[in-house]
């Protein structure tokens, strides 16, 4: 990483799978490695950070990986899908940030921010009217971070890591 930060997004391909990989195993344990058991956590982590997984993912017509780069590096990626829509989130012509990770050295340096935009912009380009993610109840700072940029909580999902069931918080937010 440069000290000049200057981020630029991109959709992912086939050739992006080992970073995604990478860098989803990395933050999906460095957030909440702390607070689960640690063979759940591989369990999972195996299954949906996958080479395998994730180029099924790439290749679903419905859905799209959005990367951000600053320079040669992958600062992060959000995946937006279209899909199943929890009862609580109202509206028709609804996509799904699925997921939205930045690496650690992009922490607090606008990373997360751009990510969001572009998949905002995506989502208003794909002609959606509405976005919704699912964020776990315990996880306060990406809380904090979606509702400032303007998500609101709209109901409750269960996430099943292992055979622990864990309650999401659903937000949502109108972008039409």
């Amino acid at each position: 990483m440069s000290d000049k930060i200057s981020y630029a997004v991109r959709t992912a391909g086939v050739e992006d799978v080992e970073a995604i990989v990478d860098l989803g195993r990395r933050t999906f344990a460095a957030t909440f490695s702390s607070d689960n058991d640690p063979v759940y956590m591989k369990a999972y982590t195996d299954e949906a950070f996958s080479t395998e997984q994730i180029l099924a993912e790439l290749k679903e017509p419905e859905s799209s990986y959005l990367l951000v780069v600053d320079g040669d590096n992958v600062a992060g990626y959000g995946k937006i899908k279209r899909g199943e829509t929890p009862d609580c989130v109202k509206g028709s012509d609804v996509a799904e940030f699925e997921r939205i990770y930045v690496d650690e050295p992009w922490l607090g340096k606008g990373a997360g921010r751009f990510l969001m935009n572009a998949l905002l912009a995506e989502a208003r380009e794909r002609g959606y009217q509405s976005i919704w993610l699912g964020v776990w109840e315990r996880n306060h700072h990406a809380i904090q971070f979606y509702e400032k940029c303007g998500l609101a909580v709209v109901g409750k999902k269960r996430f099943l890591l292992g055979d622990d069931k864990q309650v999401d918080l659903v937000m949502h937010k109108k972008i039409s």
